[in-house]
């Protein structure tokens, strides 16, 4: 996301190189957060992890996407 916006604290700073720009990238921020439908494919084509470090890997990945799987503790 640190493509056009900057966040510190509860400061946020969204930039853009033209007027045009600035009106789409504010209204991908009113939006809010959505799961990019290309990681979602990445995500289901993973192979399985063979390592540590790949299942390390794998559950960062998936760590930063449960906020968006209902009862993904479970």
């Amino acid at each position: 996301m640190d493509k056009f916006v900057v966040v510190f604290i509860d400061d946020i700073l969204i930039y853009s190189k033209s007027e045009e720009e600035h009106k789409d990238h504010l209204r991908i921020t009113f939006e809010g957060i959505a799961v990019d439908p290309a990681m979602v494919e990445a995500v289901l084509q993973w192979s399985t992890p063979e390592s540590a470090t790949e299942i390390r890997s794998f559950l960062g990945l998936a760590g930063y996407y449960r906020r968006f799987i209902e009862g993904f503790s479970k």
